[in-house]
This record gives structure tokens, C-alpha cells and sequence, in this order.
């Protein structure tokens, strides 16, 4: 499973492009209030995982790490062959 092993966050090589354009729009510079690291838009902080998260969509008990920008992908694929299996094995 991919999305256990992928991290949410935001992939490095992308970062320095949110930061110019977080820049370039003057917008506020942002850190989060738990974990006072940068917070770009569209960012949330996890309780469980104790980080912040791009695109934050939930913290998934089942795979045990929290889906995101990152990720959610991998986490749709994970629910349509979860599906797909249920289907097969329950006709």
C-alpha cells in the first residue's frame, strides 16, 4: 500500500513554488499555531500525527498515517480495489 508509506506533506522539490507564490500574492506570512512551522494555504494540522499537512483530507486509522496532497491518490486506488475485492468476494 502506497499511501502508508507516502507522505502527505508537501514534496520538497515543490516548495520553493509555494513559497514564491505565497510571496508574490502578499499574503500574510502564516505559521501554524500548534507546531509554528510554515503554513502554506490550504493547510491543516493533524492532532494525531503532529504535523502539519497539505490538503489535508483526514487521518486514516486504516492506514495509519494521514491522507493529503501527497497521498490521496494512492488512498482513492486503495478504496476502489477494497471495493472491486468486496464485489468479488460477495457476489
Amino acid at each position: 500500500l502506497l499511501c502508508v508509506f507516502v507522505h502527505p506533506n508537501i514534496p520538497e522539490d515543490i516548495k520553493d513554488t509555494f513559497e514564491k507564490e505565497f510571496h508574490r500574492n502578499n499574503f500574510q506570512n502564516l505559521q501554524c499555531d500548534t507546531c509554528n512551522g510554515w503554513k502554506p494555504p490550504r493547510t491543516h494540522h493533524c492532532r494525531q500525527c503532529r504535523r502539519c499537512v497539505l490538503l489535508y483530507d483526514h487521518h486514516c486509522s486504516w492506514v495509519g498515517n494521514c491522507i493529503g496532497h501527497g497521498n490521496l491518490h494512492f488512498f482513492i486506488q486503495y478504496l476502489a480495489y477494497t471495493s472491486l475485492g468486496s464485489l468479488y468476494n460477495f457476489p
